[in-house]
């Protein structure tokens, strides 16, 4: 389980899909009708797919169904039924847009507050798991304004003091947090 999820080799097909719609977009999806069937099957495959997944299920064949309804999504265009009517909603454009720094920061800030909490006595590990994908939602946001949008827009200024205190203060935190850590050797 853990090879396939981690193995480039193993997940290489994922990015070439893309890949592939990029280079070959899908002719047949540029009617009206046939784009909102192919974005409600994405979604659907999608949605499915978060179901069913479950600890232990074969990363790789469980794949298969997410990464098709990207496809069909992406492939269905802007003004697909899905695409227009669900994923336009400004909190999920906003989503979109933090998904990359969410995807680094959510799983290390998740990890971290359930180990704080166990440490502490304090809740549940669901609610330090909550408390932990806000906290990784806010560093992704933080990550998108400073580091991602600059390096983007071509406008990389010289950080402020401020900035350079607040990453000195959060690694420091970050560093004081694992130190705390039990080692299981």
């Amino acid at each position: 389980y853990a090879a396939s999820f981690y193995s480039p080799i193993s997940r290489l097909w994922e990015p070439l899909a893309g890949a592939m719609l990029a280079l070959r977009p899908l002719p047949a999806l540029q009617g009206r009708i046939a784009s909102a069937w192919a974005s409600l099957c994405g979604g659907a495959l999608i949605i499915g797919s978060a179901l069913m997944l479950e600890p232990g299920t074969w990363f790789v064949g469980c794949a298969v169904l997410p990464v098709g309804g990207a496809v069909l999504i992406l492939a269905a265009g802007p003004h697909a039924l899905v695409n227009r009517a669900v994923l336009s909603r400004p909190w999920l454009v906003w989503v979109g847009l933090i998904s990359y720094p969410l995807y680094l920061w959510h799983w290390p800030a998740i990890v971290l507050t359930r180990h704080y909490a166990e440490i502490h006595d304090i809740g549940s590990r669901r609610s330090a798991s909550v408390v932990g994908g806000v906290v990784g939602a806010g560093l992704a946001w933080a990550a998108y304004r400073s580091v991602e949008t600059p390096i983007r827009t071509g406008e990389i200024r010289q950080p402020k003091p401020f900035t350079i205190l607040a990453v000195g203060y959060a690694s420091a935190l970050i560093l004081a947090l694992t130190m705390r850590m039990p080692s299981h050797s």
